[in-house]
């Protein structure tokens, strides 16, 4: 759900990006809540099975964004090699864009590294609990995809 919707609102704003999405404990293929809302928003699903996430995903990423801070504590230390480009999501936006512009994203990674993480950051999980918390969810990584763009883009400067 989070890689659909960053990519549709990558796509609207006319910004080249490549996201992928895995999870730690990855289902075959996405939940039909995840369909039906994704449909919702004319967001097309299509065939996206479920990504079970592995440390050469982790390796080979310029930037993991985690869902909660157990995910980032479990990838971090489950791939120690690219700690620094595992980030709670919604911890990530908000520090990065108090920043000033840094000149790449290995120097954003780097100096976030180093301050101090924010509390209550994990997104909300949808999971069994009907079409309102998933449309909470959506509302919340529409509003984490738009700042991530900023971000990033501040970054291409």
């Amino acid at each position: 759900m989070a890689a659909a919707i960053t990519e549709a609102v990558a796509a609207r704003r006319s910004i080249p990006l490549r996201v992928s999405s895995a999870g730690l404990h990855a289902e075959k293929l996405i939940s039909p809540d995840t369909t039906a809302m994704l449909q919702r928003r004319d967001i097309d699903p299509g065939p996206r099975p479920a990504v079970q996430v592995t440390p050469l995903l982790v390796e080979q990423a310029d930037l993991v964004l985690a869902a909660t801070r157990a995910h980032h504590d479990a990838l971090r230390s489950g791939v120690p090699a690219a700690a620094s480009r595992v980030h709670v999501w919604a911890d990530f936006v908000a520090r990065a864009a108090a920043l000033p512009p840094q000149p790449d994203l290995a120097e954003l990674c780097a100096r976030l590294d180093e301050g101090e993480p924010l509390q209550d950051t994990d997104l909300v999980d949808p999971a069994g609990r009907g079409r309102a918390a998933y449309e909470t969810a959506a509302a919340q990584i529409d509003d984490l995809a738009e700042r991530l763009l900023d971000v990033l883009a501040a970054l291409a400067r």
